[in-house]
């Protein structure tokens, strides 16, 4: 799964910390994991972008 596309879907919502984003993530995907290890990263990125 892309978490830079999951991310992304979030932040559509509005400004979220990566705490949140891996929270929402746990709730709302039970077969998939997110950790901020691949949270911080991706918003780093779309940032660059």
């Amino acid at each position: 799964m892309d978490v830079e596309l999951i991310t992304l879907g979030f932040l559509m919502s509005g400004p979220k910390s990566g705490y949140r984003l891996q929270s929402i993530a746990q709730n709302m995907m039970l077969l998939y994991r997110v950790t901020l290890n691949q949270v911080y990263p991706a918003l780093r990125k779309l940032e660059k972008a």
